[in-house]
């Protein structure tokens, strides 16, 4: 049975609510939801339908999230939550995303954080769907498992508004942002906009987390020359060395456009790889588009092959042992 929990970031006005929560900013009319299906006017407070419900959860390499430099071989306990405040008909994990308000099991914090300890991991990961719409449960977790000394990963779409970023990226240690697109018209035909990703992108590198950032590269939306050349010179623009994730789509949920062939994305690995220092592959069979190499020398730094990591002795901390050159890595 579903419990609610009232939420934060809201407006009252007359009969109506007005979440602001993300760039969506909902008026949700008594006993309707808002846009990402989990956020509701109940009597004129808005509640969460999915504080505590986890709809997924599991051990995972922390590769998986992608994220490859930080804490490069470790293993992250996952959790994930019905929703989401997008609507991407190719959506690779519409299972949970769409499902909305499936019957998903209610655990309190403290029991999840038992449950993480029990894991013998030393990171948690808010990934699988949309974590930010969990707002208020994703924000007491992170707090109290920052106070354990437990780091907080967050895996998102990043379509959040200002005040509840800064606030939740308080107690986040690492990022994966999945940017659908680059262009205003792509991310309208997911139900969003492009600016407000930009700007959580910006926000999270000037609060000093790490960042790394995913291009799933979806047939018409995502997967031009053009396109990956603005991306990667945006992402240049804020640090070269932010690493950035080109992954293969699937045909998924709405969408049945075949897959990109792995020419198709090494051209687009190649064009990154002409302004980012590190770019990597994803749902490939290529280790070499998987490895990291030395942007100053070439040297072979990581190993990598279906989520087994080898880090090789020519990485000695963030330093190259070769040529001496820095690395952005988190360790």
């Amino acid at each position: 049975m579903l419990r609610s929990s009232k939420a934060l970031y809201y407006v009252c006005n007359e009969s109506n609510i007005t979440c602001v929560l993300c760039p969506h900013n909902c008026v949700i009319s008594k006993d309707k939801l808002g846009k990402c299906g989990v956020r509701k006017n109940v009597g004129g407070t808005l509640c969460s339908l999915v504080y505590g419900h986890v709809a997924s959860a599991a051990i995972d390499p922390i590769e998986k999230k992608p994220l490859y430099h930080f804490y490069p071989g470790e293993k992250i306990f996952s959790i994930g939550f019905s929703g989401c405040n997008l609507k991407c008909p190719f959506c690779q994990n519409f299972s949970i995303s769409q499902s909305f308000l499936s019957d998903t099991p209610y655990i309190e914090p403290n029991e999840l954080l038992d449950k993480q300890a029990m894991s013998s991991t030393s990171m948690i990961a808010y990934t699988y769907s949309e974590p930010l719409i969990a707002y208020e449960y994703v924000l007491d977790l992170a707090q109290k498992f920052r106070d354990r000394g437990v780091k907080n990963v967050l895996v998102t779409n990043a379509y959040l508004n200002n005040e509840p970023l800064k606030e939740m990226l308080k107690f986040i240690d690492a990022l994966n942002i999945d940017l659908k697109t680059f262009s205003e018209e792509g991310y309208k035909k997911l139900g969003g906009s492009l600016a407000p990703v930009k700007n959580s992108i910006e926000l999270a590198l000037s609060s000093g987390c790490h960042v790394e950032i995913t291009v799933l590269a979806v047939p018409t939306l995502s997967d031009s020359l053009d396109m990956m050349n603005e991306i990667s010179k945006y992402i240049a623009s804020l640090n070269k060395s932010i690493p950035l994730h080109i992954s293969r789509y699937f045909p998924a949920h709405k969408f049945r456009e075949p897959s990109l062939e792995f020419e198709q994305l090494s051209k687009l690995y190649d064009c990154a790889s002409k302004n980012l220092d590190y770019v990597y592959l994803g749902n490939v069979h290529s280790d070499e588009t998987s490895n990291t190499y030395c942007p100053k020398c070439s040297t072979v730094l990581i190993v990598r092959k279906n989520y087994s990591t080898h880090i090789s002795e020519n990485l000695k901390g963030n330093v190259c042992a070769k040529c001496g050159s820095k690395q952005n890595f988190v360790r």
